[in-house]
């Protein structure tokens, strides 16, 4: 039996696929640090989660902690969608973010955020009181 060619996709390592994501930030090393294995939040939030889940067993009956934590889950997953929403996708009308956020020749693929902190990036190192003039 002979094994079928491996496709591109197949043979990309994930360092590849890390290198060939667009940039997150200008600065490589502040995008290197916002790449991370996706073991990373387990390992590191892990131990507290089992230890709530232990002094929750202790306290309360089964029933209790698993009710509590499907709600806990539900507010989490709808606060979280409508800070998304908020943050990334405002829209503002007038005033400084209207400026921040460009007309509407702005490039749709970015979102108000992201064009907001790029426009006072660039007025606060045109505006530096740490720079010489």
């Amino acid at each position: 039996m002979e094994a079928s060619p491996r496709t591109s996709s197949q043979s990309q390592s994930r360092a590849d696929a890390l290198r060939a994501s667009p940039a997150m930030f200008d600065s490589p090393w502040l995008d290197r640090l916002s790449r991370v294995h996706p073991v990373v939040p387990a390992v590191l939030f892990g131990p507290a989660i089992t230890a709530f889940l232990w002094l929750s067993f202790r306290q309360t009956s089964v029933f209790n902690t698993l009710a509590l934590g499907a709600a806990g889950y539900l507010l989490w997953t709808l606060f979280e969608y409508w800070l998304h929403r908020l943050v990334f996708h405002f829209e503002p009308v007038d005033g400084l973010g209207a400026r921040c956020t460009g007309s509407s020749t702005a490039s749709i693929t970015t979102t108000p955020t992201i064009r907001c902190a790029s426009s006072c990036r660039q007025l606060s190192a045109s505006r530096s009181p740490w720079s010489s003039r």
